[in-house]
């Protein structure tokens, strides 16, 4: 399934499909997508039953310019995403919510950011989640044990990421 939608200065695509097969039935809307050089999030490692042939796919596949989530990713898919410095998605509440994570203190996404790898503080469906930006930054303050002045630099390296 294909949406197509715009937020006052952006167009959104969000292409929802069960890649557990071969990825083909989106295969052609990636590479029109690639060849308008949109660029695309990527949730992976939502689950525990992705398996690595299934993250190294989708991975090569989209060519994501970042990565939604990342809790549960396998070592190849982590070298892959290393590699080219994509910047982790970070949804604190969801990732507790969907039972990613047990607290929002174990998200993987923590020790990579104290590491100084680029990782994004996001919402994930906020009104499924019922949560908003300002939340989950004020969630990623208290986990993280940040000052304002933190996380204000946190958002401003963000900002390097944005579409």
């Amino acid at each position: 399934m294909l949406y197509i939608y715009s937020t006052n200065t952006q167009w959104h695509i969000e292409c929802c499909t069960n890649l557990t097969g071969d990825g083909a039935n989106i295969l052609s809307i990636m590479e029109e997508v690639r060849a308008l050089h949109i660029p695309v999030a990527l949730h992976l490692g939502e689950c525990r039953e992705e398996t690595e042939e299934q993250q190294l796919r989708e991975l090569t596949l989209i060519q994501p310019q970042r990565i939604g989530h990342g809790v549960f990713l396998c070592d190849k898919a982590k070298e892959y995403i290393f590699s080219k410095r994509l910047p982790i998605e970070m949804c604190l509440s969801s990732a507790v919510w969907a039972h990613m994570c047990d607290s929002a203190g174990e998200h993987p996404a923590l020790a990579l950011l104290k590491e100084g790898y680029p990782v994004v503080v996001c919402t994930d469906d906020p009104l499924i989640f019922r949560t908003t930006h300002t939340q989950e930054s004020e969630l990623a303050m208290q986990v993280l044990g940040y000052s304002l002045d933190q996380m204000k630099e946190l958002h401003e390296k963000a900002l390097l990421y944005k579409f």
